[in-house]
């Protein structure tokens, strides 16, 4: 009896430090990691970009496995996903804007406008607005390959030069 009593509170013990402490763990690790200015970072699909300076990656964010990367920039959510598709670019940022647009106090401002990254990969961006938030949606596609990018938050206004130098910078392998 001794013994089923001893091996139930070895269980109870296990249990509780189970409920409590990794619980307790994960509100101690910091949910962004800090980046070095200039790192490139892969997103997926060999594309790459090189995050604005200052950024932060967003761990609970970022599944590299699915092709999403999260980035915390100043108050700014940057979310940037690459999948495959047959889609073409106006196709592709056409859904971009439709999701944006079928968010919650979101309204999409003005029409979309043709970028170019730095390698020449033709993109189109647009913005849209919500209470206290900007933000600007980018679609690009290249070889089969489309990035989709959000970016918002009540900073943009003095951030959009950085964002904007980040996305000319995006690349595809």
């Amino acid at each position: 009896m001794r013994a089923n009593l001893l091996g139930t509170l070895a269980v109870l013990a296990v249990l509780a430090s189970l409920a409590f402490g990794l619980p307790a763990i994960n509100r101690a690790l910091p949910a962004d990691r800090p980046l070095p200015a200039g790192q490139e970072l892969a997103i997926g699909q060999g594309v790459a970009i090189t995050p604005p300076v200052g950024a932060r990656v967003d761990v609970t964010r970022t599944l590299p496995n699915r092709g999403v990367l999260a980035l915390v920039l100043h108050g700014l959510d940057f979310r940037a996903e690459v999948k495959a598709t047959t889609s073409d670019l106006d196709e592709l940022a056409n859904r971009l804007r439709t999701r944006v647009q079928n968010q919650r106090g979101v309204q999409v401002t003005g029409d979309l406008r043709e970028v170019r990254t730095d390698a020449g990969v033709r993109g189109l961006r647009g913005t849209f607005s919500s209470t206290g938030r900007d933000g600007i949606y980018a679609a690009y596609v290249a070889n089969g390959i489309g990035v989709q990018i959000t970016v918002s938050g009540t900073a943009l206004a003095e951030q959009v030069d950085a964002v904007e130098q980040s996305l000319a910078g995006l690349r595809f392998g």
